[in-house]
């Protein structure tokens, strides 16, 4: 497991870790909610964006179901190979998350965590970066810039993991990579590849026609 080499990283990027600056200097309970409430955006805005695709656009929604498959999936593995511990584990802070369950007098976040036994030490890349992001890059490349105010959506929710010490900005940075990478791997290499197995295909099958006629000439 990695716990030093993100608090490096954000040290580098920013000389100091901006999870705990924002916990001791900026926190508030307005911060706390607004955070959580973004946060848990990340458990339904995928699905919701993908019904609205497969409604409205479903040649949209298959390639955003493949760069959501491929992103995810590459996400899991890098879990496997590199663990990487979260700002609540690796320096201490806090878990705000569940002080907000004590607030609601209801284990509303522990109870999701529980329920679906996340893995607490995937936090490179994050996937509350790689969703929100893949999500705007899809809008904007259907609705163009009508759909800009989109991006409060990732922004909001980068945000909000940091403040609420799930994740470091190194994570954040990770999920916007890979969201990048599966997005024009499928709206660039893909197609590519398709129409080079087309042509492939289809010159094949011109020459079997061509060797069969011949053939029967003879």
């Amino acid at each position: 497991m990695h716990v030093e080499q993100p608090i490096t990283a954000d040290l580098q990027l920013f000389d100091s870790i901006p999870t705990l600056v924002l916990q001791q200097f900026y926190r508030s309970p307005f911060l706390d909610y607004l955070g959580a409430f973004f946060y848990s955006l990340h458990f339904l805005a995928p699905t919701v964006f993908a019904f609205v695709l497969w409604k409205y656009s479903p040649e949209s929604y298959r390639k955003y179901a493949l760069a959501l498959a491929i992103g995810t999936y590459s996400a899991l593995v890098t879990f496997l190979v590199y663990p990487v511990a979260p700002p609540w584990y690796g320096v201490n802070a806090t878990r705000i998350l569940f002080q907000v369950d004590n607030d609601l007098g209801v284990p509303f976040y522990r109870t999701i965590f529980d329920y679906i036994q996340s893995n607490p030490f995937a936090a490179f890349p994050s996937l509350h970066s790689m969703y929100p992001w893949l999500i705007s890059l899809y809008a904007l490349k259907i609705k163009k810039t009508r759909a800009l105010p989109i991006l409060l959506f990732p922004v909001g929710v980068w945000f909000s993991a940091v403040y609420l010490g799930e994740h470091y900005v190194v994570d954040i940075i990770g999920g916007v990579i890979y969201a990048t990478c599966a997005f024009l791997l499928v709206e660039r290499l893909v197609p590519r590849i398709i129409r080079q197995l087309s042509h492939a295909r289809a010159d094949t099958q011109k020459g079997s026609g061509t060797n069969t006629s011949r053939t029967i000439v003879s």
